[in-house]
């Protein structure tokens, strides 16, 4: 270290010289140490283990059990909701099969409404209109249907007249 010359004794340049050369040799063969890796520690045995590792080594074991047992219970939970679903898709099932019974159901009633209304119309009408399939589909068009009691007549050979 270099001082002032008000303040303290001057030294000599060859001691100056000496000190500078022997800092400047020992940073030299630290870094000539360091470029070697004679620097370095050598590894821990594993009676060197320390105190510190060995509990690292215990919170990533205790973090890797949670994480096992997190992955359990979402693969419960999957399992779960799986089965939800599967059910309610079955639900969902039954209640288009009982929607459809119900729009079949109500097809017959009104093909039975319909067809007595049409009975009713044709017993007192000269001309008769064609009554829907007891299923509440219209008569398909290559089916005859009387139009009157003398085409029915021709049809079958004879006249059933009703009388109201």
């Amino acid at each position: 270290m270099f001082s002032s010359a008000s303040t303290s004794v001057p030294h000599s340049a060859p001691q100056q010289d000496d000190a500078a050369h022997a800092a400047d040799d020992r940073v030299q063969g630290q870094e000539d140490r360091s470029e070697a890796g004679l620097d370095r520690e050598p590894e821990p045995s594993a009676s060197q283990v320390t105190m510190v590792e060995v509990t690292l080594l215990g919170d990533l074991v205790r973090i890797l059990g949670e994480t096992k047992t997190q992955q359990r219970l979402l693969l419960e939970e999957q399992r779960l909701a799986n089965a939800h679903r599967a059910a309610l898709v079955r639900a969902q099932e039954d209640s288009v099969r009982q929607q459809a019974a119900l729009v079949q159901q109500q097809k017959l009633a009104t093909a039975a409404a319909i067809r007595a209304e049409l009975r009713t119309y044709n017993s007192v009408s000269s001309y008769w209109k064609p009554l829907p399939l007891m299923n509440g589909d219209p008569l398909p068009a290559d089916v005859q249907f009387p139009s009157d009691p003398w085409q029915l007549k021709h049809m079958t050979g004879s006249v059933n007249l009703r009388t109201v």
